[in-house]
């Protein structure tokens, strides 16, 4: 693999983390309807990962496969990321 595309998919991947634990924090400190707006960004979130990569293999990117991963971790994470939030 390549020093960049290893770099781009290092960043995609902690770009993604650090919004879900922004998503987990503001549910912990926020008011009961907190999960709600957690749900709501987290499918956002899904959603700009997969117009991303639609995007990227449209265009025929090599870095399109990095954006199906993260989707497709995104996709594993939505239950444990959800009861993370709601279990605090």
């Amino acid at each position: 693999m390549k020093r960049r595309i290893k770099t781009h998919l290092i960043l995609a991947l902690l770009l993604n983390f650090l919004v879900i634990a922004k998503l987990v924090h503001f549910s912990w400190t926020g008011n009961d309807k907190a999960i709600l707006v957690v749900i709501f960004y987290y499918f956002i979130l899904i959603i700009a990962n997969i117009l991303v990569w639609v995007i990227l293999d449209y265009l025929k990117q090599p870095v399109g496969w990095i954006y199906k991963i993260t989707t497709t971790l995104l996709v594993v994470l939505i239950i444990p990321v959800i009861l993370l939030s709601i279990l605090h």
